[in-house]
């Protein structure tokens, strides 16, 4: 393995804003160690990194806000040898865009959801924002089931009915409900 990484001229690692800043701190060192270059980042190689800050924040269970960004990437004394290059258009954004059912409340969802990134929609003090009023907003699992599944119990014994329409839950709780 280490004579492959030797030969490699660049090593990609996509989302990498997902990564604990140890996870990368320890690449660092073994690749220092495998080229023999203890003073150079990475051992000289070229890496590419990307990710989207914006899109979604480093999972650290019961962790808070200074937990999470002392361990994020911006955080490690290596980001600041690291050259940024920020993409002038979101290409997610750019394909919904072209999609007629993206206004069909008379807002831009992409849109919205950008501004949201950049923190231009206002805040309350526990950095809630307000909904647009065509954001459905549920409060059960059944009101869930209700408005997105419509009446089960008519539509049990409709095979194609069934086999077409799903409900992934991460909890065990709301998925009791379902059984």
């Amino acid at each position: 393995m280490a004579d492959t990484i030797r030969r490699a001229h660049l090593i990609i690692w996509d989302e990498i804003v997902m990564c604990v800043r140890y996870c990368i701190e320890a690449v660092d060192k073994m690749l220092r160690a495998i080229m023999q270059i203890p003073t150079v980042p990475f051992g000289g190689k070229c890496m590419l990194f990307s990710g989207d800050f914006r899109q979604i924040v480093l999972v650290v269970p019961r962790g808070s806000r200074g937990m999470i960004v002392h361990l994020s990437l911006k955080s490690s004394p290596l980001f600041p040898e690291m050259h940024t290059l920020t993409s002038s258009e979101n290409m997610r954004v750019r394909a919904m865009k072209n999609d007629p059912r993206v206004d069909a409340y008379g807002i831009s969802y992409p849109d919205y959801l950008l501004s949201i990134g950049e923190g231009k929609v206002p805040t309350t003090e526990g950095f809630r924002i307000e909904l647009p009023k065509c954001v459905n907003v549920f409060h059960s699992s059944k009101e869930l089931v209700e408005t997105v599944l419509g009446d089960l119990e008519k539509k049990s014994n409709d095979i194609l009915y069934n086999g077409s329409h799903h409900v992934l839950y991460s909890l065990r709780q709301p998925a009791d409900f379902m059984s």
